[in-house]
């Protein structure tokens, strides 16, 4: 799907589910491990290509069934602003060599998972300002298809194909066959430090977690952000569920710049994409089940609007081919009122 159908059918969908909506966050993400930094790094494997768009509606916007479901779950700060968002994406694993049409034993299988969601994201903000110890938190279910349904063939050889000029990859016949998947995720990120540097210079550190649960994936992330930056705005990093700035008069009213490194750990228990079918046989390889991921990135911003581009590091998630992969993401973000 191309970012104007995502936006198009984002809008549509919040309008059919009753939301008369006045404000709103929209975020579009793109994830390419041909956009790495450095000269010969861009590999096309692995996590090869990934795209998100999320619209988040302001907390007056957000239907009242979304807050009372946040105030009856002991997973939200009880002085949370609401905020309900709803995501369409696609992911899209190849092995190394595409170029060979057959099946590779000893690679990771041809996989593709679409998914639309719905999400309800919690802001607990701290009453001192300087002091800046404010919460964030996230319950979001994604249900979809992974294989041939999932479109991911298609959409990788259009990519490289019409935008690229480069060959299309020759394997999806041997991906893994379709299944109807359901992901829950709850995530959170506290700014548990912040503090100021020179006049408009902060800084501050985000821990944060990530459990996940579904036949897509079953796995958990501890990580940190440590960020650096000028006019650095008040809010959790990147991401594609965002309420930063859905009150008027909230967003950082001169240009800031923001500057970012992140570690984590994620423990693997399930994913389809290396494990394979779930109710049936399909091609799988032997899933290594802890994970070692780095980031650095850079943000800018000016009001309401927002560019972050992000390199990624994963260790090897697999036994067959010990290797690192590399990935990169770009996120636009603007907010708007009507």
């Amino acid at each position: 799907m191309r970012p104007p159908i995502l936006a198009a059918a984002l809008a549509a969908a919040a309008v059919a589910s009753g939301c008369g909506i006045q404000g709103a966050r929209f975020a579009l993400v793109e994830d390419n491990d041909v956009f790495n930094l450095g000269k010969g790094l861009n590999t096309d494997r692995d996590y090869t290509q990934g795209a998100v768009a999320a619209l988040t509606l302001s907390d007056a916007d957000t239907p009242a069934w979304a807050k009372d479901f946040a105030a009856a779950i002991p997973l939200y700060a009880d002085d949370s602003r609401v905020h309900l968002a709803l995501t369409l994406g696609q992911e899209m694993y190849t092995p190394t060599d595409i170029d060979v049409p057959t099946l590779i034993p000893d690679d990771r299988p041809y996989a593709g998972w679409l998914w639309a969601g719905i999400a309800i994201q919690g802001r607990a903000m701290d009453d001192d300002p300087d002091r800046r110890r404010d919460r964030m938190d996230l319950l979001e279910l994604d249900i979809g298809v992974v294989g041939p349904a999932s479109q991911a063939e298609q959409v990788q050889n259009r990519w490289h194909g019409e935008v690229l000029g480069v060959d299309e990859a020759q394997g999806w016949d041997n991906q893994i066959g379709n299944e109807i998947g359901g992901l829950l995720t709850w995530e959170r990120r506290v700014r548990l430090l912040a503090g100021g540097v020179h006049n408009r210079l902060g800084w501050d550190a985000i821990p944060r977690f990530r459990a996940r649960a579904g036949n897509v994936r079953v796995d958990a992330t501890l990580g940190a952000d440590v960020r650096i930056g000028w006019n650095l705005p008040r809010d959790f990093g990147p991401m594609a569920v965002d309420g930063t700035g859905l009150q008027e008069g909230t967003d950082p009213p001169e240009p800031w710049l923001a500057l970012s490194g992140g570690a984590a750990m994620r423990a693997v228990a399930h994913d389809i994409t290396l494990d394979g079918n779930t109710w049936k046989d399909s091609h799988s390889v032997d899933r290594i089940p802890w994970v070692p991921e780095t980031s650095a990135a850079i943000t800018l911003g000016w009001g309401a609007f927002s560019v972050s581009f992000a390199q990624n590091w994963n260790h090897s998630e697999f036994n067959e081919r010990t290797r690192n992969h590399r990935w990169s993401r770009f996120l636009f973000s603007w907010a708007w009122y009507f």
